[in-house]
Formats: structure tokens, C-alpha cells, sequence
């Protein structure tokens, strides 16, 4: 991803156009083609969504390589440890 104060070598600001263009998007405001052609060289169009998956897959990698450590001392994260679990599991199963 393009951080948003992006500037390339000739000073565009390339991270500040992506954040219009994805609000151009978001409001129905960007052509078709245009979409297209962002998504062929892989546009993140939610950012929020690409951070996720990304943490995501960091957590299946996270599993498979620990196992069943994931519990900790403290209850509350034993339990968001339990239900990332139930979550992980079939998706590495898939």
C-alpha cells in the first residue's frame, strides 16, 4: 500500500491521489474503466479490510507454528485467543 504522504521523485503526491481516487469510488464517482485498470496492477480499495487479512494471516502463520500455546495467563485473552482459533482453523483446514 501507497502510504498517504507518498511523493514520488518529481514531487506528485501519489499517496494523497489514491486516497481520492478511493473516495471517488466509495461516492460513485469513478469510472468503471478507471476501477478496472486500478485493479489490475492490485488497488486496496479498503484499506481496513487489507490490515485485517493481513493480521489474519499473521495469526494462522502464528498457529501453525505455536500450536496450542495460543493461552496466556490472563482470561480475557484466553478468550480472544480461543475464538481466533475456532477462526483459523478451518480456514487452514481449506
Amino acid at each position: 500500500m501507497v502510504p498517504g504522504k507518498y511523493t514520488d521523485l518529481d514531487g506528485y503526491p501519489l499517496g494523497q491521489w489514491i486516497i481520492k481516487t478511493r473516495q471517488q469510488k466509495l461516492n460513485g464517482r469513478l469510472k468503471e474503466e478507471r476501477i478496472a485498470q486500478l485493479d489490475e496492477i492490485g488497488m486496496v480499495w479498503n484499506i481496513f479490510d487489507a490490515k485485517w487479512e493481513k493480521a489474519y494471516v499473521l495469526a494462522a502463520a502464528y498457529y501453525d507454528e505455536i500450536g496450542m500455546r495460543w493461552e496466556t495467563r490472563n482470561p480475557k485473552s484466553q478468550k480472544s485467543c480461543l475464538k481466533l482459533k475456532e477462526k483459523v482453523e478451518p480456514a487452514k483446514a481449506g
